[in-house]
C-alpha cells in the first residue's frame, strides 16, 4: 500500500471517509485512510465520542489518529480506539496549530524526543494492533530531529512513521523538505510515508524517487477532490483514470452534503464548507457560486443552490 490520507480536522470525518470509498470504488482497499485527529483527553472525558465514529464498513480498515501528552490518559484512549475498531494506532506529533502546542500535544511532543519515546513505548506495550507516529521535521529549522525521534520510535517497537517535510514553525509556508525525510528512510528499517505538497500522480512520483519511502501521504490536496486518491492509486498500478466531469463533481458535492447532513445534522452545512473550492473548482462563475454556497446556512438553502447551478450550468463548461 502505497497511498495514505492522513488525518485532517474538519476533513477526515466519517461523511468525507464515505465519500472517499466510494468514488475509490474497487481500489478502496488499495488507500489507508483516517480519522480526524482525536483528543486522548476527549476521548477519557467522553466529550469527542463523535470523532472515534467508525461505521461498520470500514472497521479494522481505518487508521484513528491520537493527540495529547499525558501517558496514562493516552493509553487508555488508544484502548478504547482499539476496541472501537480502529485498524492502526496513530500518534500525532505534528499538528502545528497553537491551540494544540500550548497544551503539549501535537508537533510541542518533538522538543522533549525522550517522553515522546516513552508515550509511545507504553501505546505499543498495550494494544494488540499497530502503532504509527505522524511528525514534522522538528520544532524549527534550528532543531531539526526527526532522525532522532525515528530511531528511538524504531527501537520500541513503532510499526511506521509519516513525515511532514516542514517544520512546526514553517507550518505549511515555502517547500517541503523532502531531502530530510529521505535521510530518515535510509537510516532506519521501518517503513515511512512521505507527507507535504503532493497533490498530482507526478508529484507522488517525484517524492518517492527523492525519498525512497514506502508511500505517500496526501492531505490538503483531498479536499473538494477525493479523486485525487484514485488518480494517485491508479498511477501507481498502471490502470487508466478518467478526470471527473464537472456534472460528477456536482453530484458527489451533493451527495458529500447528503452524508454529513444525515450524520451531524445542520452544522454538517458549516463543515462541509471547507471543501467549496475544491468540488468546485471549474464551474462557470465559480467564485460567484463559492460565495453563494458559503453564505447558505442551512441544508434546504444549499440543496436549493444545487438545483440553480444544475439549471444555470446545463453544459457544465469552464469559465
Amino acid at each position: 500500500m502505497k497511498l495514505y490520507i492522513p488525518p485532517m480536522a474538519s476533513v477526515t470525518d466519517l461523511s468525507f471517509r464515505k465519500v472517499l470509498r466510494y468514488v475509490l470504488g474497487e481500489l478502496e482497499d488499495q488507500v489507508l485512510f483516517a480519522t480526524e485527529m482525536i483528543s486522548g483527553r476527549g476521548i477519557h472525558h467522553q466529550k469527542n465520542p463523535e470523532r472515534l465514529k467508525i461505521a461498520s464498513e470500514e472497521k479494522n480498515k481505518v487508521v484513528v489518529q491520537l493527540f495529547g501528552h499525558e501517558i496514562p490518559i493516552m493509553v487508555e484512549s488508544a484502548l478504547q480506539a482499539e476496541a472501537a475498531g480502529a485498524k492502526i494506532i496513530d500518534i500525532n506529533m505534528g499538528c502545528p496549530a497553537p491551540k494544540i502546542i500550548k497544551n503539549g500535544d501535537g508537533a510541542f511532543l518533538m522538543k522533549d524526543p525522550i517522553k515522546a519515546q516513552e508515550l509511545c513505548k507504553e501505546i505499543v506495550k498495550v494494544v494488540k494492533i499497530p502503532v504509527s507516529v505522524k511528525c514534522r521535521l522538528g520544532w524549527d529549522k534550528n532543531n531539526i530531529n526527526v532522525l532522532d525521534l525515528a530511531l528511538r520510535l524504531e527501537d520500541i517497537g513503532i510499526n511506521f512513521l509519516t513525515i511532514h517535510g516542514r517544520t512546526r514553525s514553517e507550518f505549511y509556508l515555502g517547500q517541503a523538505n523532502h531531502e530530510e525525510i529521505a535521510k530518515v528512510v535510509k537510516a532506519i528499517n521501518i517503513p515511512v510515508f512521505a507527507n507535504g505538497d503532493i497533490d498530482s500522480p507526478e508529484k507522488a512520483f517525484e517524492v518517492l524517487e527523492i525519498t525512497k519511502a514506502k508511500g505517500i501521504a496526501v492531505a490538503r490536496a483531498c479536499i473538494g477532490n477525493p479523486w485525487i486518491a484514485k488518480e494517485i492509486i491508479s498511477a501507481f498500478l498502471g490502470l487508466p483514470f478518467i478526470k471527473p466531469s464537472l456534472e460528477e463533481k456536482l453530484k458527489i458535492f451533493e451527495l458529500h452534503l447528503d452524508i454529513i447532513f444525515e450524520d451531524k445534522g445542520e452544522i454538517g452545512v458549516q463543515i462541509i464548507k471547507k471543501h467549496l473550492k475544491g468540488y468546485l473548482k471549474g464551474f462557470k462563475d465559480c467564485s460567484i457560486w463559492r460565495d453563494k454556497f458559503a453564505k447558505a446556512n442551512s441544508y434546504k438553502e444549499m440543496k436549493d443552490l444545487f438545483n440553480i447551478l444544475q439549471n444555470y450550468s446545463q453544459d457544465f463548461k469552464h469559465s
